[in-house]
């Protein structure tokens, strides 16, 4: 697949995801999966560093903090942390839409939703980049609420759910998992 098709993939599952989903569904690979979440949250971490660093240059003064190799780490490990916590919470995700009768699909919901995180992403990292935190806030929550739709038209997708009912697989996963994390945080 050449750059331009991949980026007309990522772009089509962010404004046409109803039927970028059903079409793509079949081409699950683990391995694009972990690629385009890789790239998603390398782009944010960097977009991040980049941020920090017009907005708060005092940091980057420090040598030890500035060093090349130890940024290079850092996004390196912030990137893999990420790309980690995001395979949890899908793992999580397919336990709960198993309750709900859901099908053996983690693997196409893995890569679905990665299809449209790389620009779900890269968009509120972008925005993160603008100096006032007036349109900041509101414009991040907005593509947020979006992934939201996003991620309940994967589940609605790969598991045969209603929105309705992917809507009830994602809230009790969540509940439930912030309940377990709350519990044995304390």
């Amino acid at each position: 697949m050449d750059l331009r098709n991949l980026f007309s993939l990522w772009f089509n599952a962010f404004i046409h995801p109803k039927e970028t989903f059903a079409k793509e569904k079949k081409n699950a690979l683990p391995q694009l999966s972990l690629i385009y979440y890789f790239v998603a949250f390398f782009a944010m971490t960097l977009l991040m560093l980049i941020r920090d660093f017009l907005f708060a240059p005092q940091y980057f003064y420090n040598k030890t903090l500035a060093s090349t190799p130890m940024i290079l780490l850092g996004l390196i490990l912030a990137t893999v942390f990420a790309v980690v916590m995001v395979s949890i919470g899908h793992g999580i995700l397919f336990l709960f839409a198993k309750l709900f009768k859901g099908m053996d699909n983690l693997l196409q919901q893995y890569y679905l939703t990665s299809l449209f995180a790389v620009p779900l992403v890269l968009l509120i990292s972008l925005i993160g980049l603008i100096p006032v935190q007036v349109i900041i806030i509101p414009l991040q929550l907005i593509i947020g609420i979006y992934g939201l739709y996003l991620l309940l038209r994967v589940l609605s997708e790969v598991y045969a759910f209603t929105l309705i009912k992917a809507f009830a697989t994602l809230f009790l996963a969540t509940v439930i998992t912030l309940l377990f994390l709350l519990m044995f945080s304390s």
